[in-house]
C-alpha cells in the first residue's frame, strides 16, 4: 500500500510504501480470483431453439416434459436458459429419442 503525505513545514510530498503481508496476500488473491473468473458461454441460437422445439413436437413431448428434461439434464428451468453447448447436447438427446420412437 502506498501513502502520499504532504509536509506541513515545507510543502513537499513524501511517499511511503507500507507492506502489510496479510493485506498484500488478500489483494493478490483477489486479483487472481478476478482473472480466474470463467468466461460466460454464449446462449443458444435461434436455430437451436427452433430445432429443439421441432424435435419436442416430433417426440410427442409436452412443454412440461421438455422443462422436466431440461431440469434433469442441466439443472435449468427453461430451454432459453441453456448455453450453446447444452443446447447441442439436448438436440442430440432429443434426436436419439425421436429415432427410438420412430422404430417402435
Amino acid at each position: 500500500m502506498r501513502l502520499r503525505i504532504k509536509c506541513q513545514k515545507c510543502g513537499s510530498w513524501l511517499e511511503i510504501e507500507l507492506d502489510y503481508p496479510q493485506y498484500s496476500q488478500r489483494r493478490r488473491e483477489g486479483q487472481e480470483q478476478k482473472q480466474e473468473k470463467p468466461q460466460e458461454t454464449p446462449s443458444l441460437t435461434d436455430a437451436q431453439k427452433r430445432k429443439i422445439w421441432a424435435l419436442v413436437r416430433g417426440c410427442g413431448l409436452s412443454e412440461d416434459g421438455i422443462h422436466e428434461l431440461t431440469k434433469e439434464m442441466f439443472n435449468k428451468e427453461h430451454v432459453s436458459d441453456l448455453n450453446r453447448e447444452e443446447a447441442s447436447k439436448l438436440i442430440d438427446h432429443l434426436a436419439e429419442l425421436s429415432k427410438e420412437g420412430g422404430k417402435s
